[in-house]
Parts: C-alpha cells; structure tokens; sequence
C-alpha cells in the first residue's frame, strides 16, 4: 500500500496535505507531529523532512519509505519495520526502537543518540558516520552492516552481533558496555576500544589489535 505525504521541513498538521490513507482506527491520524499510527501500514511513504517527534509508531510498517531528514526523536518505534527505509540524515534522539526491523537501511549521518535499540534488527544496513551514544543496544544485531566512523560512545551494546560488519574508524570508547557482542569477521580497522568492557566478546575480527 503506497501513500505520499507532502511535507515542508518539521510541518505542522495545517500544512501537511495527505493524498491518501490506509483505512484503519489510527491510520487518518494528522495531528502532527504526535500521530498515532500505530500498527498503520506507511511502506513506501515519501516523509521527507516530516515531523513525528513523540509519535506513537509502535508496529508500524514503514518499510522502503523516505524518512530523509525526518524527525522522529522520542518517538515509540518498538517492534516497527523500517527495512530498506532512506534515513539519510534522519533523528531518532531518544526514540524506542526495541525489537525494530531496520534491515537493509541505509543513509548517512542518521542520529541514534539516547535511543534504545535493544533487540533491533540492522542487519546489512549501510549507516556510515551515523550516532549511537548513550544509548542502549543489548542483543542488537548489525551482521554485515556498513558503520564506517559511526560513534557508539557510551552505548550498552552487551549480546550485540556486529559479525561481518565493517566498522573502520568506529568509535566505541568512553566506557562502552560490550560484553557478550560478537565481532567476529568484523573489519576493526582503525576502530577505537579503548576503556570499552569486552568480557565474554567474541574477537575473531580483523585489522585491529584486539582481534585475535
């Protein structure tokens, strides 16, 4: 099901037109940026720049959409599918992504700062130079992601699988909680881990000393 919503950047609902609309409960909500469009089918959805800060997404299918530089910060995203979705410079600044599907994503400089990611699905997403500090990632899975210089500072990232990825220049310092991730096959070149808790993590990675 494919819709457009045409938007100027952070619109209010008064300046959003809405061409069309699944049929369901929630899925009319336009009462932006707070819409609830909970379980709401929005694959395809053109949201360039759109403002849903604090929107209520949890469940929703937002699969191949556009969320370029769209704001979607302390939003609830749990269980959402966003596979293949355009989040190039998009905001997630405290979002709630647990269990989210983001396979397949791709963009640069997207904000996952102070988000929960916990259980979230990345992988084969290609985010380069993209944010994840201070937030948490437990159990989280980026198998053969692209997070070349994504910053991780800061994250609890225990149980996550990181294998395949390439993470040259990340950076996981600043006390990191790694313990139990797994980066084996990760390309580690020029990464930093330093002050990073990596008990338990598996480490048959390369290009970097910790690999073993």
């Amino acid at each position: 099901m494919f819709f457009s919503v045409i938007s100027s950047p952070h619109a209010s609902a008064d300046s959003q037109s809405i061409s069309f609309l699944p049929h369901s409960k929630f899925c009319d909500d336009a009462n932006f940026p707070k819409v609830n469009w909970s379980g709401c089918n929005y694959s395809g959805a053109n949201l360039n720049h759109a403002d849903l800060s604090r929107a209520n997404l949890e469940g929703v299918d937002l699969s191949h959409a556009n969320l370029e530089n769209a704001d979607l910060s302390w939003a609830n995203l749990r269980n959402a599918n966003l596979n293949y979705a355009n989040l190039k410079g998009a905001e997630f600044i405290g979002a709630d992504l647990t269990g989210a599907s983001m396979v397949g994503t791709h963009g640069a400089f997207v904000n996952f700062n102070w988000s929960t990611i916990d259980n979230a699905d990345f992988t084969n997403a290609n985010l380069p130079i993209s944010q994840f500090r201070w937030g948490t990632g437990i159990g989280s899975l980026f198998k053969g992601a692209n997070l070349n210089s994504a910053l991780f500072y800061a994250n609890n990232l225990s149980n996550a699988d990181f294998e395949g990825a390439d993470l040259t220049y990340a950076a996981f310092n600043i006390n990191a909680n790694l313990t139990n991730s797994n980066f084996n096959s990760a390309n580690l070149h020029s990464a930093d881990l330093r002050t990073t808790d990596l008990n338990g993590a598996k480490l048959h990675c390369i290009n970097n000393d910790i690999c073993n």
